[in-house]
């Protein structure tokens, strides 16, 4: 069956198939393969699915930049659910709002301490406990078929949800959809013109939308995604070590970010 190119499960599909060997991201001295990326993402949203996930439904991610918030980013929609960032540098009672307003049917943890300390009242599928990935060992990484979710996703199922500071009163959630990021991706890509051989800089936190086309626009081009380390957005100097070392092509910075970046002699990228 064609890919449907109207969703990201089916823009990431085309990539996957075009050269599974590829290299799609990098973190701390560990590659991964398209092949193997895909694997991952398929038993993980196998699992979600069979805790209730499908569309129209949001699945909480409480992550740190790593190579399991990528695989975790395209599980959520591959099982068909749209993805709510949880930084766990937020406010408890932040944390506490998003909960109640998102309603999501579970929460995707890195940790038990996290679960328990702070999702003790929702569902969490914790990755790296023994129960969990004992079950995700014994499902298929193959792709998912439609047949396999709990319902069809069309572009038109909400993709992620990102709430507002709240700087100006109570955080508002905006839902974003299939066909609105695929939009985006699309021009961006028309625009610049990502090749396989260009490497994306992921530094913005996930809570912050320039974070989707970061994730997302190398994975559906072929390019590579470089992750960086926690907390390492907030470090000029390690972020131009690290675009040196890893050979980033794109990377994107807010004005300020880019003030910081280029007032710090050893960061500067020659």
């Amino acid at each position: 069956m064609d890919a449907d190119v109207s969703t990201l499960p089916g823009l990431f599909a085309v990539q996957v198939e075009r050269d599974r060997d590829a290299v799609a991201v990098v973190f701390e001295g560990v590659s991964l393969t398209y092949g193997e990326v895909d694997a991952r993402a398929n038993r993980l949203a196998r699992l979600l699915v069979a805790e209730g996930v499908g569309p129209e439904c949001v699945v909480g991610l409480a992550l740190p930049r790593s190579v399991d918030l990528v695989v975790a980013v395209l599980a959520v929609v591959k099982a068909g659910g749209a993805y709510l960032p949880i930084d766990l540098e937020y406010p408890a009672d932040r944390v506490a709002f998003l909960l109640e307003d998102a309603g999501p049917v579970c929460v995707i943890a890195g940790s038990v301490d996290v679960a328990v300390g702070v999702f003790g009242g929702v569902a969490c599928v914790v990755l790296g406990e023994s129960g969990v990935e004992e079950r995700l060992a014994g499902l298929s990484g193959a792709e998912l078929e439609d047949v396999e979710r709990l319902g069809p996703l069309v572009a038109s199922h909400p993709a992620y949800v990102i709430y507002t500071s709240g700087s100006t009163g109570r955080p508002k959630g905006v839902v974003v959809s299939h066909a609105g990021i695929v939009n985006r991706l699309v021009w961006m890509q028309s625009r610049f013109g990502l090749g396989v051989d260009d490497r994306v800089l992921q530094k913005t936190p996930f809570g912050f939308d320039v974070s989707v086309w970061e994730f997302f626009w190398p994975l559906v081009c072929g390019a590579v995604l470089v992750v960086a380390r926690p907390g390492g957005h907030r470090d000029p100097v390690y972020v131009g070590e690290l675009m040196r070392r890893e050979g980033v092509t794109t990377v994107h910075f807010v004005p300020s970010m880019l003030e910081a970046f280029m007032a710090e002699p050893a960061a500067v990228v020659g």
